[in-house]
């Protein structure tokens, strides 16, 4: 974000005309017309991109879930490190 940003305002030197737009009743609240969708950071390719990494974390909790579950349940593994104990035949 800080990138797109600063290359908009490395785009836009001393006595470049902007149009701002902003709201008359709350004149803090401004708009500088067009720039909004070149530094906007919430965009398609930003969502898309935490979607992959969020998909990935999740799948990877599953399988570790999945393999730990079936590590505690198997009678030939432990995961305190213990041999299983062997019946006297």
């Amino acid at each position: 974000m800080v990138r797109r940003m600063t290359n908009w305002i490395n785009a836009h030197h001393k006595g470049t005309t902007l149009t701002i737009h902003y709201d008359p009743p709350h004149p803090d609240n401004i708009s500088l017309a067009g720039a909004d969708e070149e530094i906007q950071t919430h965009t398609a390719t930003v969502k898309l991109h935490a979607a992959e990494v969020l998909g990935i974390s999740g799948l990877a909790f599953l399988l570790v879930a999945v393999f730990l579950r079936r590590l505690k349940s198997s009678p030939e593994l432990s995961i305190d490190g213990a041999m299983p104990s062997r019946s006297a035949q």
